[in-house]
C-alpha cells in the first residue's frame, strides 16, 4: 500500500514574497527615518541625551531666566528643524538645521555638551521592533 501526501508550498512562497516586499520597500526607509526623528525629539523633550542620561543642568544665571527642565526647546526652532530624507529603500538621513544645535551637540567653553542627535543601541532595537520585527511577526504569525 502506498501512502501519499501532497504539500502545497504556495502559502510559504507567498509569505516569503511578502517578507521580501517589506525588506525592499521604500516605506521601510521612510518608517526608519520617521521613527528616528520622532525618537530624537521625544527623548530630547524629556531631558535625556542619546545615552538616556539627563542633560547637564543650566547655569544658575540661565536657570533663573529659563527655569524648568533642560530639554533644549527654548524657542522650539532647533527641535522643530529635525527632519529626515530617504535617499533610497536602504538609506535615510536625519538632519537638524539649526545653528545652535552644534553648540549643544559638541559643547563649548561656556556650555556643556548635551548630545541629542543620534540613536542608542536601545533606540535601534526599539526601531527594529516597531518597523520590522513586530510587523513581520504579524505577517508570519
Amino acid at each position: 500500500m502506498l501512502l501519499k501526501i501532497e504539500i502545497d508550498v504556495e502559502d510559504a512562497i507567498e509569505m516569503l514574497d511578502s517578507v521580501a516586499a517589506v525588506l525592499t520597500s521604500d516605506g521601510f526607509a521612510d518608517a526608519a527615518g520617521g521613527f528616528a526623528a520622532d525618537r530624537i525629539i521625544q527623548r530630547t523633550l524629556s531631558g535625556k541625551d542619546i545615552n538616556d542620561n539627563s542633560f547637564e543642568a543650566y547655569s544658575a544665571a540661565y536657570a533663573r531666566k529659563k527655569g524648568g527642565i533642560v530639554n533644549l526647546s527654548a524657542s522650539g526652532e532647533m527641535l522643530g528643524s529635525i527632519d529626515f530624507q530617504s535617499g533610497s529603500s536602504t538609506e535615510t538621513t536625519i538632519t537638524c538645521d539649526s545653528d545652535i544645535a552644534g553648540y549643544h551637540e559638541d559643547g563649548t567653553s561656556d556650555m556643556p555638551q548635551r548630545q541629542f542627535m543620534g540613536l542608542s543601541d536601545k533606540d535601534i532595537g526599539d526601531m527594529m521592533e516597531e518597523i520590522f520585527t513586530g510587523p513581520l511577526t504579524e505577517l508570519v504569525g
